[in-house]
């Protein structure tokens, strides 16, 4: 749907936008949970492989994002968290107790 407004708007350009967005709202827990580089890139594998666990993987960036630095990327976080994840994960906690 919002891929449909940018593309509508801004033709190529919107797409880009959409998934530079998509991009950046995937690597906020990795960024809050700053640890080298070789360990980002095992736990990006880890949640492409097994999507469940972004569950912790928010989970954990929350908790660095509270204890660190208070400053733009960790309000950004605390947003994202708010608006897009916790939504979802109650949308998989009914699915699950659904069925």
């Amino acid at each position: 749907m919002l891929k449909d407004k940018l593309f509508n708007a801004l033709g190529s350009f919107g797409i880009i936008i959409y998934y530079i967005f998509n991009l950046f709202i995937l690597a906020l827990p990795f960024i809050m949970i700053d640890v080298n580089f070789i360990l980002t890139i095992i736990f990006v594998a880890v949640e492409m492989f097994i999507p469940v666990t972004s569950i912790v993987f928010w989970i954990w960036g929350l908790v660095c994002a509270i204890i660190g630095e208070q400053d733009v990327i960790a309000i950004i976080y605390y947003i994202a968290f708010a608006i897009l994840w916790v939504p979802y994960f109650i949308s998989v906690i009914k699915s699950i107790f659904k069925k």
